[in-house]
């Protein structure tokens, strides 16, 4: 197992709008997540325990909720938010299912591989 240096989490980063993606392949343990919403209207950062992002319809196994043109930011306090296969993010349209949005969104997350 990995040593957990609170001080060199690996980072991702989007570097353009985008509308989801393979945050980290494997076992991780996600402590913090930052996201900015580009559109006017209200938008869903899902987090899914897979190796792909799933097709709509697919039910999150984490949900952030993210106002228009807004910045939403989420940390841990303590106890990281553990995946299995992998953790992989979808912007939606919709709260409790996958429905995928536009490429109107950038993100950044902290984790650590188990």
């Amino acid at each position: 197992m990995e040593a957990h240096d609170p001080a060199n989490p690996h980072v991702y980063t989007t570097t353009a709008g985008a509308e989801g993606g393979l945050l980290a392949a494997g076992q991780v343990l996600l402590f913090s997540l930052r996201a900015l919403n580009a559109n006017g209207g209200r938008r869903y950062v899902q987090l899914f325990d897979a190796a792909g992002l799933p097709a709509d319809g697919t039910v999150p196994a984490m949900v952030l909720q993210i106002e228009g043109n807004g910045l939403y930011e989420w940390h841990c306090h303590g106890t990281p938010r553990g995946f299995r296969t992998g953790v992989v993010w979808g912007l939606s349209s919709t709260g409790n299912i996958h429905t995928l949005a536009n490429p109107e969104c950038w993100l950044e997350a902290q984790f650590f591989r188990r």
